[in-house]
C-alpha cells in the first residue's frame, strides 16, 4: 500500500491539471495559426534582418552601427547590438541556421516563446493562489489579443515576458527550496538579456527576498548576483567600450540619459518625463490592445484585489501582483508608453482579472438563496459572451485576412496588414533558386570583412548556380520595414544588386560605367500595386520617380509579368521585367 501513496500524489498535483490541457492548445492554436499572415514590416524585419548573420546593420545612414563607424567590426560589437541586448538576436540567428531563412522561422522563436509562456504562466498562478484560478488565468491569457498579439509579431517583448515569468515561478519557488534563487536569477538575466524593460522585475524579486529574508543565505544571494552579473556582462562590457570610443551608451540607454548623438540623427527621441500624461497613455493603449471590457474588468479586478489586501494575510497573499502591476505602471509611466511596450501588461492583468473572477464564481456558486439558479446562470452565459467576445477581438486583430467591424470595437487598433510582402519574398525565392549574383556586386564598402568577403567568394565559385546578370529595382516609397527584410536582405546576404529608383539613378549619375560597364543591363521592377499606392503616398519623402516610370509603362503598353496579392486578393505589387534598364526614365 506505501507504494500507492506516492502514486496517488502524483495523480492529485499532475493529472487533475489534464483540464488545462485543451485550454492551453486554445492559446498555441492561435497563436500559430496563419502565423505569417502578418507581414514583417516593422521593427521586427531589421531585428530579423541583423539576426540573419548576427550582424549589426541597417542600411541606414540615420541609424549607424559600429561597422559604419570603424569600417570594420570591433571585437566588442558582437557582444551586443547599438539599439537592444543581443539574446533575441542570438536565439533568432540559431533558428535561421538550423531551419533556413524564412518569414515563418523570424516569426518561430517567438511563437514558441509565446507557447512557453502559457505553461509558466499556469505554474505561477498555482505557486500564488490555486488551481482554479491558475486555470481561469490561463484561458483569459490564451484568448487575450494582445498576448497573441505579442507572440506573433516578431518583438523582443514576447521573450521579456516568457523569461521574467519564469523567474517569477522560480522565485516563488525559492521560498521553500533556496536553491531555486540561482535558477531565478538566470532567468531574470535572461530577460533583462532581451530588453532593458524587463528591469521591471526588479522590485518584484526585493520585495519577496525582503518577505522571505530568513529563508535565504547570504551565499546563496551572493551566488545569484555573480549569475545575474554574468548573464549581463556582454551588455556591460559593450556600452564600456561604447562609451569609451563614442561617448555615448548604446541607443536605449543614451535615450533615457538623454545623451545627444550624431551617430542616430533619426533617433531624436529621449526619455518622456511627463508621469501624468504617460499614466494616461497607458490606459489609452491597453483599452485599445486589451478590448474595452477586458481593460475595465482588469481596473474593477485590481481594485477588488487591493480591497482584498486590507489585511496583513492579503498583503502577503497579493504582494507579488501588485508590486509587479505598480513596477510596470512606474516604469513606462518613466520612459514613456508604446503599443509594443506595454504587452507586459498582459500576464498581470490576466491574472489580477483571474483572481478577482474565480472569488466572485466561488461566492455565486456558495450562496444559498431561492434565487441562486437564476444569478448562476446569469453569471455563466456573460462569462460565456465574453469569451466568445473576446475570441472575436482575438481572431480579428491577429488572424483575419480582412477584419470585420470598427477598430477598437470589434479589433485592436495595433493590428498588423498584409502587405503582401510575405507574397513578394516567395516570388523572389522563386525567381532567385539556385542562382548566384555577379561577382563585382556585393555590398562594396564591405568587401574588406573577412567573412562577409569570404561568403561572397564561396558563392561564387558553387559551380551548381547560374549567375543572375538582372537588377532588381524597386520604388522607394514602399514600406521601409518591408523592403529592408525583402531586397537589402539578399543584398547583404548573397549580394544580389538591388536598388531603390531613385538610388540607382543617383548611382548612374555618380558612376556612368554601370550604364556600360558591367555584365547586365535587364531589370525587373516592383511597382507598388492598388493596396500600398495610397500607403505610399503617406512617405514623408515621396518620390515622384514612380509615376514616371509608370508613365513609361503606359506609354510602351507595357504590361506586367507578375500582379502578387495578398491572401485578401488585393493588389499589392506589379512586377514588370525589361530587357534594358536604360530605357527607362532615369
Amino acid at each position: 500500500m506505501k507504494f500507492f501513496v506516492p502514486v496517488t500524489t502524483f495523480i492529485k498535483r499532475h493529472i487533475t491539471a489534464l483540464h488545462t490541457v485543451p485550454i492551453f492548445m486554445i492559446g498555441v492554436f492561435l497563436i500559430f495559426f496563419r502565423l505569417t499572415r502578418p507581414d514583417l514590416i516593422q521593427d521586427d524585419a531589421h531585428y530579423a534582418l541583423r539576426a540573419v548573420d548576427y550582424f549589426d546593420y541597417l542600411f541606414s545612414q540615420n541609424q549607424t552601427t559600429p561597422v559604419q563607424w570603424f569600417g570594420y567590426e570591433p571585437w566588442w560589437s558582437k557582444l551586443s547590438f547599438h539599439d537592444h541586448p543581443p539574446l533575441v538576436f542570438a536565439t533568432l540567428h540559431l533558428f535561421f541556421m538550423t531551419f533556413g531563412v524564412s518569414p515563418f522561422v523570424a516569426k518561430l522563436p517567438f511563437a514558441l516563446a509565446g507557447a512557453a509562456t502559457l505553461a509558466a504562466l499556469y505554474h505561477l498562478v498555482r505557486l500564488l493562489y490555486d488551481g482554479k484560478t491558475a486555470s481561469v488565468a490561463l484561458l483569459l491569457l490564451s484568448i487575450n489579443a494582445y498576448f497573441i498579439w505579442a507572440a506573433r509579431v516578431g518583438y523582443l517583448e514576447i521573450f521579456v515576458i516568457f523569461f521574467s515569468t519564469l523567474s517569477f515561478v522560480f522565485l516563488q519557488k525559492s521560498t521553500a527550496q533556496e536553491r531555486l534563487l540561482l535558477a531565478a536569477a538566470t532567468s531574470a538575466g535572461l530577460a533583462m538579456l532581451s530588453k532593458y524593460t524587463a528591469l521591471f522585475i526588479v522590485p518584484v524579486f526585493v520585495i519577496t527576498l525582503f518577505a522571505h529574508r530568513s529563508r535565504y543565505h547570504v551565499r546563496t544571494l551572493f551566488s545569484s548576483l555573480v549569475i545575474l552579473i554574468a548573464i549581463l556582462s556582454p551588455v556591460i562590457i559593450y556600452n564600456q567600450r561604447m562609451y569609451h570610443t563614442r561617448g555615448h551608451f548604446d541607443v536605449q540607454i543614451a535615450s533615457f540619459l538623454q545623451q545627444s548623438s550624431s551617430d542616430w540623427p533619426i533617433l531624436t527621441r529621449s526619455a518622456s518625463f511627463t508621469p501624468l500624461t504617460n499614466i494616461a497613455s497607458i490606459a489609452t493603449h491597453l483599452i485599445d490592445a486589451f478590448s474595452a471590457p477586458v481593460f475595465l474588468l482588469f481596473l474593477v479586478s485590481l481594485g477588488f484585489i487591493i480591497w482584498d489586501s486590507r489585511t496583513r494575510d492579503g498583503v502577503t497573499r497579493h504582494a507579488h501582483l501588485l508590486t509587479t502591476v505598480i513596477s510596470l505602471i512606474l516604469l513606462f509611466a518613466v520612459v514613456g508608453p508604446a503599443s509594443r511596450y506595454l504587452s507586459l501588461f498582459a500576464v498581470p492583468a490576466c491574472v489580477t482579472i483571474a483572481y478577482a473572477v474565480t472569488s466572485y464564481f466561488r461566492t455565486v456558486f456558495n450562496i444559498v438563496h431561492r434565487r441562486k439558479r437564476i444569478l448562476v446562470s446569469i453569471t455563466t452565459f456573460m462569462a460565456v459572451f465574453f469569451v466568445l467576445y473576446q475570441l472575436f477581438y482575438t481572431f480579428h486583430t491577429n488572424h483575419s485576412y480582412r477584419p470585420w467591424g470598427i477598430p477598437g470595437r470589434d479589433y485592436a487598433h495595433i493590428r498588423i496588414d498584409n502587405l503582401g510582402f510575405y507574397e513578394l519574398d516567395v516570388f523572389l525565392t522563386q525567381l532567385l533558386h539556385n542562382t548566384k549574383a555577379l561577382p563585382q556586386k556585393m555590398v562594396e564598402q564591405y568587401q574588406h570583412i573577412p567573412w562577409l568577403h569570404e561568403r561572397s567568394e564561396r558563392l561564387l565559385a558553387d559551380q551548381s548556380r547560374a549567375l543572375f546578370p538582372t537588377l532588381l529595382l524597386y520604388d522607394r516609397n514602399i514600406n521601409w520595414f518591408g523592403r529592408v527584410w525583402v531586397f537589402d536582405r539578399r543584398t547583404l546576404t548573397d549580394g544580389y544588386v538591388s536598388f531603390s529608383f531613385d538610388d540607382w539613378q543617383q548611382k548612374l549619375a555618380l558612376e556612368p560605367q554601370y550604364r556600360t560597364g558591367y555584365d547586365f543591363s535587364s531589370a525587373y521592377l516592383f511597382m507598388p500595386g492598388k493596396k500600398n499606392e495610397s500607403l505610399a503616398r503617406t512617405n514623408s519623402h515621396y518620390s515622384f520617380l514612380t509615376e514616371e516610370i509608370q508613365s513609361y509603362f503606359i506609354r510602351h503598353e507595357h504590361a506586367p509579368l507578375r500582379i502578387i496579392t495578398n491572401p485578401a486578393g488585393e493588389e499589392c505589387f506589379y512586377v514588370y521585367y525589361i530587357d534594358d534598364f536604360r530605357k527607362l526614365p532615369f
